[in-house]
């Protein structure tokens, strides 16, 4: 083996051995809930600005396509497994979205054409959702933003093949009807 191989396989050996402590970002979340938030009542502690509210359900967005674009490695795919049936994203954006007013939910709704737009990013997530059978439920969140125009993929399947077999049922009878005519 040469020094080159032997550097490249210490190298290696070491890489896979290193342990990534994730501490800090526990820390990091505790202090701003304990400190920041807790000599607040109650009430003030949801009295947190849109702007607040829009960047939490954006970041929650980006986790989620993160998720569904990362099934290129095993453990991408071991976290998309985990998120087959895992719906703490999607909670977590309900959470956010019944912390909002009806006035704030409609502004994230009807802006579709900024760069910042966070309806069709959400429409985009479902989509990949959709594709990848991961984030259960994100069609609630949908749902939440439009109440009225949005239909998840389930629902459109489930209208297309009642319309279909209506179609069937309608032809049926219709054949029906034209062979007790033709008989004398």
């Amino acid at each position: 083996m040469s020094m080159v191989d032997n550097a490249i396989r210490i190298i290696r050996e070491k890489e896979q051995n290193r342990i990534i402590n994730f501490d800090h970002y526990s820390s990091s979340v505790w202090q701003s809930i304990n400190t920041e938030y807790r000599s607040m009542r109650g009430a003030e502690q949801y009295d947190v600005s849109f702007e607040t509210r829009f960047n939490g359900l954006s970041v929650l967005r980006k986790i989620g396509k993160t998720i569904a674009l990362s099934s290129n490695d095993t453990l991408g795919h071991e976290v998309q497994r985990q998120f087959q049936w895992d719906a703490s994203l999607v909670e977590g954006m309900l959470e956010i979205l019944d912390s909002m007013t009806a006035e704030e939910i409609l502004e994230i709704r009807e802006d579709e054409a900024s760069p910042e737009s966070l309806w069709p990013k959400l429409q985009e997530l479902e989509e990949l959702a959709n594709d990848y059978c991961i984030h259960p439920g994100l069609g609630a969140v949908l749902n939440r933003l439009d109440p009225g125009g949005h239909r998840d993929e389930e629902e459109r399947d489930e209208e297309e093949h009642e319309e279909a077999y209506e179609d069937e049922e309608n032809e049926s009878e219709k054949n029906e009807d034209d062979v007790h005519q033709a008989q004398p």
